[in-house]
């Protein structure tokens, strides 16, 4: 920015002199001392021979009349004379103030003789760059009266062409200011190249390449237009660029403008159709500054102003509905439009006679560009402050809500963290917010979650230990953060009484739970809560957060409906995680085995099958009760990878036994986290076919509990293994909470009675619901399985009730997949039916 400063600076000292110094060309005293007039010979082409015997009367007068072409493409004759007989005896010099002229030819005529002659123009060479800039002639002598100098013009779609006549030295200085002027556009566009291209590295907005382009074009335009080309590109190169491109990069400056219009004030986040447009007018442009490769300046020049009207149409609709916004980058951005327009309306004007011209109207264009960059240099700069700024909020804050976010949370932990003060942080689980979203529909749960902490921030707001998160520009201050779509948080700052805290944990989850009415619906969800203290509970800060999830994975499961972090509970929580990362390894080496326990057919006294069960031998742990494994994988995640190893393997046990001709049923357990578990049917066939597995003498046990979750989804899976032919089992039965209405609708084979009702030798109660259980069964055409049989008292009662099967300790304790074989070939050497004389005991 310091430099685009300097060069401002120098720009401003050249309007100083453009101001000061460069009076109206009719107006100087040098051109009063001489006659100017010019003649159009674009029909009829005039040698030098013949134009110089005309005489006077068939000439325009410059002084009166501008000349003004009626043809882009045109050819005229200047005619300069003293008007003193005497003739002008200082040093003066004689320009033709518009460099994209393509031929300019300047004749000294004395004695009807040429005494001089000189080539300028766009397609023809010279030895010095500057003639291309500022096309001139100086006669140090000065000339007399008897000589005239003729000049010869021929263009393709040049505008009017003032000739100037001026002193020495006032010509050195206005081709000097001519030169800082497009310096100062090149130095300041190259400059805002490196800008943009390094904003765009770190804020990744196109615009910013769009807007490269945009300079990239209109400098090399300009630059093309006042001959600056020829200082920076060999000659015989810029000679080509004014003769092919001048049209091409005017199309392909429009079309940047126009794109980086668009994509700069953001249309399509009002007016998305809008944007369609101007990528349709953008294109277009696009597509022209090809096509103009091919066609002269004359022949396409009209076709140019038409799009331009056009495209500067769109433009003022683009303005006209972003006028309004309050954002400082897009009334930068306006603001750039305006030096650019009355830039350009002064330089045209200049060139057709409608204002006085001199130096300032004729470098209005360029002026105008070189405002518009630097003031969209500021629009660019404060429009990525903006965006740091909307980057910051998204960082920091929930979109949905506005409320700070967990990235917040921390940040304030951590400072907070590092005073002396007590630190109380109370996390927030609504359970029913993930039902929320897809039950109301994304717009409608936004505004209940707003209304919802609208009506917590009421609460909080009132007490004075509460930590202030954020504040906004209107002064709303913000108590709770936001950590995802169910949890929020309350931090309290200082110390606090248990009762204190209770109170808080209490009221905050009566604020909670308040009704609310939206679309004349009303509402109301409930919480958990976790509370930790920072340093009583962490001594870390940075471990506040987790710490108090930890409380409220405690909270849950707790009867009020909260929880303080408790350390030993801790210590249980991280053995779990650890008992986690190992049961993965297991898995995954074959570490875990396969028991089986056997189920007895207690009308036929046979083997009727056997339960798979899980066993883990912890190498430090040592045994680790099965209920916990499932607990740990259901709540890591690995129960799927735990389920697939299981089928695996006891499909894998199971053959063997078919192939030694030991045939029997294998049951084996499926959790109700299985059932989310979408490639559970596809793993269960595809092992059943690989082991030979005759569907009929698998069962799947599944508790009542396990199908209540998802009742839709567990009907789903267990419905297509009945239909493949596995056979299903309700297991504990009894114990779960599904009502017998939704049982009737679940496809199942067997009812498995828990061990719990067992002692029917000793209770009367137990006896009767295990009797009526088996009279269910039997009346609903399925077999009953009785768990838990432990003495021969329980198996004759149960024998007399009419069940079918019994499992239990009475005929064997689960045994390892080798034991279990040899105990069946034991029976199977004693008696090849597989009838049992009497329960054998394992």
């Amino acid at each position: 920015m310091l430099v685009i400063l300097a060069w401002l600076t120098m720009l401003l000292v050249t309007l100083v002199y453009a101001v000061f110094y460069s009076p109206d060309k009719h107006d100087s005293d040098i051109y009063q001392q001489f006659n100017v007039e010019y003649i159009d010979d674009t029909s009829n082409v005039l040698t030098i021979d013949q134009v110089k015997l005309l005489p006077s009367t068939v000439f325009e007068q410059d002084k009166q009349k501008v000349h003004t072409p009626d043809s882009m493409d045109f050819s005229m004759w200047y005619k300069i004379s003293t008007v003193s007989n005497l003739g002008y005896l200082e040093p003066f010099s004689v320009s033709v103030d518009n460099p994209t002229l393509d031929i300019i030819h300047f004749y000294a005529i004395n004695d009807g003789q040429v005494r001089f002659e000189k080539v300028l123009g766009d397609l023809n060479t010279s030895e010095y760059a500057i003639d291309h800039v500022s096309p001139k002639v100086s006669l140090f002598g000065g000339m007399s009266g008897a000589t005239d100098i003729f000049i010869r013009i021929k263009s393709n779609g040049s505008t009017a062409t003032p000739v100037l006549i001026e002193s020495v030295t006032d010509s050195q200085y206005r081709t000097s200011a001519q030169l800082i002027l497009l310096g100062a556009l090149f130095g300041i566009g190259m400059i805002m190249v490196i800008y943009n291209y390094f904003m765009y590295r770190g804020a990744g907005d196109p615009s910013c390449l769009i807007y490269i382009g945009y300079i990239s074009s209109v400098t090399l335009a300009i630059s093309m237009m006042n001959g600056f080309i020829f200082f920076w590109l060999p000659e015989a190169m810029a000679i080509q660029a004014n003769a092919n491109l001048l049209m091409p990069m005017h199309f392909l400056t429009l079309g940047f403008a126009m794109r980086f219009a668009y994509t700069f004030v953001r249309i399509e986040d009002i007016y998305p159709k809008l944007k369609l447009w101007g990528q349709q007018f953008s294109n277009i442009n696009f597509t022209f500054a090809f096509i103009a490769l091919f066609y002269n300046e004359g022949t396409i020049f009209p076709l140019y102003m038409i799009i331009l009207s056009v495209n500067y149409l769109y433009i003022f609709v683009l303005v006209s509905l972003v006028y309004k916004s309050k954002l400082i980058w897009v009334h930068y951005y306006l603001m750039s439009w305006v030096p650019l327009l009355a830039g350009t309306y002064l330089t045209v004007s200049s060139f057709n006679g409608t204002l006085s011209y001199n130096f300032l109207t004729r470098n209005g264009s360029l002026l105008g560009v070189i405002f518009e960059i630097c003031l969209m240099a500021v629009a660019l700069l404060d429009r990525f402050r903006a965006t740091q700024v909307e980057r910051e909020y998204r960082l920091n804050h929930d979109l949905a809500t506005g409320l700070p976010n967990q990235v917040l949370l921390e940040s304030a932990i951590k400072k907070v963290g590092a005073g002396r003060k007590p630190v109380y942080l109370m996390v927030f689980d609504i359970p029913q917010a993930k039902d929320l979203i897809p039950a109301l529909g994304v717009e409608s749960a936004n505004l209940f979650f707003k209304q919802l902490f609208i009506n917590i921030e009421a609460y909080v707001s009132t007490i004075k230990e509460t930590y202030i998160f954020a504040k906004d520009s209107s002064g709303q201050k913000y108590h709770i953060v936001r950590i995802d779509e169910s949890r929020f948080a309350v931090m309290f700052v200082g110390d606090l009484e248990a009762e204190e805290l209770e109170q808080n944990v209490s009221a905050i989850q009566n604020a909670v739970s308040n009704i609310i009415n939206l679309n004349g619906v009303t509402m109301s969800v409930s919480s958990v809560a976790g509370v930790a203290c920072y340093p009583d509970d962490t001594r870390e800060p940075e471990r506040l957060l987790s710490t108090t999830i930890q409380a409220l994975i405690s909270g849950r499961k707790s009867n009020k409906k909260w929880a303080r972090f408790d350390e030993q509970r801790n210590i249980d929580i991280q053995q779990r995680f650890r008992l986690a990362a190992d049961l993965q390894n297991a898995i995954e080496q074959g570490d875990l085995e396969l028991y089986h326990q056997p189920q007895i057919d207690m009308v036929n006294n046979k083997v009727y099958g056997s339960e798979l069960l899980l066993r883990w031998f912890h190498p430090q742990e040592g045994f680790v009760d099965p209920s916990l494994v499932i607990d740990i994988a259901e709540e890591t995640g690995v129960i799927h990878q735990l389920t697939e190893w299981v089928i695996e393997k006891g499909f894998e046990q199971h053959s063997k036994l078919c192939k030694l001709e030991l045939r029997a049923n294998v049951s084996i357990n499926i959790s109700g986290k299985d059932f989310n578990d979408n490639g559970l049917v596809a793993h269960i066939l595809t092992t059943a076919a690989r082991y030979n597995i005759s569907h009929e003498t698998v069962t799947f046990e599944v508790t009542e509990s396990a199908t209540a979750d998802d009742p839709e989804q567990a009907k789903s899976v267990l419905t297509q293994l009945y239909n493949q032919g596995f056979k299903i089992a309700i297991d504990d039965f009894g114990t779960g909470y599904s009502s017998l209405d939704y049982l009737s609708q679940l496809p199942f084979h067997e009812l498995k009675i828990d061990r719990c009702f067992m002692n029917i030798d000793v209770s009367e109660r137990n006896r009767t619901i295990t009797e009526v259980t088996l009279s269910l069964a039997k009346r609903l055409g399925v077999n009953a399985v009785a768990e838990g049989i432990e003495n021969e008292r329980v198996a004759e009662l149960l024998t007399s009730f009419g069940c079918p099967i019994g499992q239990g300790y009475l005929y064997s304790k689960p045994k390892p997949f080798i034991e279990h074989m040899r105990w069946l070939q034991d029976i199977y050497k004693s008696n090849r039916n597989l009838e049992l004389n009497k329960p054998p005991v394992g």
